[in-house]
């Protein structure tokens, strides 16, 4: 040792308690230990990997194992399909019930349109019987337009027989006899309208010469003006017609009588004429009775099931031949 060293031994005993240079002191006494070769490291390293790999293959499934995990699959998969062929027959029963209520519905649904047309109809000809009386309550009575509204009450009937004296030029002291004389039934207009139509009936109509049109009702009139076109087309061809009642119009050509009362008659009674080209749009409107279409036919539902012969049937995986347990 040389002075410094011990001199520094001396200075560093202050930092260190005396259990620690017993221990020291102990220490120093001790035989030192052989150092290790690296054949004796590797055998003990190999033995540490041979039981790891040991214990692997010991945690590592068993056929009994896998077969018992393979049987809770197939039993969890059997339970979900047997909730779903429950639901399925349910759905099932739910959809035959619905099918059902539809096709009671369409049924019902298509004897309603059935009667609203059988009702359209007896509507059309009850329309067409109110307007022949209507036009049987007014064959009496005759229409003085444009007679001004200043002409009323006491003068109104004095007027008029001076009008029906004028017109088969006979004198003006020649009685006319009236049945009633009113004007139409309708609210006074402005001055500056059109005065109301006079309505007269008169009580004998002695004289045959003098032809004088009768009062018609509105719907009459209607079906008159909007034939306009079929009017002139006949009197091109000179084709005589004549009205009827309840409305109807008459023409025979050929020796064959054709007449149209309503929008069925139309095609046929144009064809029958040659005079397919006549448009008449305005009075298709006025005749229409809307047609509501029936509903379309619908297939029954059925299921759809797979003959058995075409079933692919589930065939069990063949057991594998078990080799020995080596």
């Amino acid at each position: 040792r040389t002075p410094r060293a011990s001199e520094a031994q001396r200075s560093l005993k202050q930092f260190f308690t005396s259990a620690d240079l017993e221990a020291a002191s102990h220490k120093s006494k001790m035989a030192l230990r052989r150092p290790r070769s690296p054949v004796e490291d590797s055998d003990s390293e190999s033995v540490s990997t041979d039981t790891t790999t040991l214990s692997y293959l010991i945690s590592l499934p068993t056929k009994r194992d896998f077969e018992h995990l393979v049987s809770q699959i197939e039993k969890t998969v059997r339970e979900e399909v047997a909730d779903l062929k429950l639901e399925m027959a349910t759905l099932h029963s739910r959809v035959a019930d619905a099918e059902t209520r539809q096709d009671t519905v369409e049924t019902a649904t298509n004897s309603l349109i059935q009667s609203q047309s059988a009702q359209n109809k007896l509507l059309y000809s009850l329309q067409k019987r109110i307007d022949d009386l209507d036009n049987r309550g007014r064959r009496c009575n005759l229409r003085i337009r444009g007679l001004p509204e200043q002409v009323d009450g006491v003068s109104l009937q004095a007027t008029a027989m001076k009008i029906f004296n004028h017109i088969p030029e006979q004198p003006d002291t020649h009685t006319v006899e009236f049945e009633r004389i009113h004007r139409a039934l309708r609210p006074k207009g402005l001055p500056t309208d059109k005065p109301r139509d006079v309505i007269c009936c008169l009580t004998r109509f002695p004289e045959t010469h003098l032809i004088i049109l009768q009062d018609l009702s509105w719907s009459t009139l209607q079906h008159r003006r909007l034939l306009r076109p079929l009017i002139t087309a006949l009197k091109e061809n000179n084709l005589l017609f004549r009205w009827g009642y309840p409305f109807s119009l008459h023409v025979t050509h050929n020796g064959q009588s054709f007449v149209l009362t309503g929008l069925d008659d139309l095609v046929p009674f144009l064809a029958g004429l040659g005079l397919s080209d006549v448009n008449l749009p305005d009075w298709i409107k006025f005749c229409y009775l809307p047609k509501m279409p029936l509903l379309p036919a619908r297939e029954p539902w059925t299921e759809a099931t797979t003959p058995k012969e075409q079933r692919k049937k589930t065939k069990a995986t063949p057991a594998k031949d078990k080799s020995p347990e080596g």
